[in-house]
């Protein structure tokens, strides 16, 4: 009985395998091609925060580079050395997004939910 049970299961197995990988090689490169479009645009969008998340086999990035121009910068860095451009501070998924200026980038002093507050940069009430 178990090796007729065994049999079956094997024979109907490579009967039916062709039809079930239908889907997935069909659909995983679409589905994989619109996941990187999306975080490709997320991530160079300069007026959102961005939450990059460090690759789990590559090593870290070492630059990053300027939407405006294309300059490298290193990766802590949030100004453009080359026109000037700022961008806004990158933080990890787990920890929640410093209030910041939307003129400068800079984190606020004593800011409120609404992202009221101080800016220690360019002095403004933001």
């Amino acid at each position: 009985m178990l090796i007729g049970t065994v049999f079956a299961v094997v024979y109907v197995g490579f009967f039916l395998l062709p039809a079930f990988w239908i889907a997935p090689l069909l659909g995983l490169p679409v589905i994989i091609a619109i996941v990187a479009a999306y975080e490709f645009i997320a991530r160079s969008s300069p007026s959102q925060v961005m939450r990059g998340v460090a690759p789990r086999i590559l090593r870290e990035p070492l630059t990053k580079y300027c939407p405006a121009c294309g300059t490298a910068w290193p990766v802590a860095a949030t100004d453009c050395l080359a026109c000037g451009w700022k961008l806004l501070p990158t933080y990890h998924r787990d920890v929640p997004p410093a209030q910041f200026c939307l003129e400068c980038g800079s984190e606020l002093e004593s800011a409120s939910r609404y992202r009221r507050g101080w800016c220690r940069r360019c002095r403004a009430y933001r």
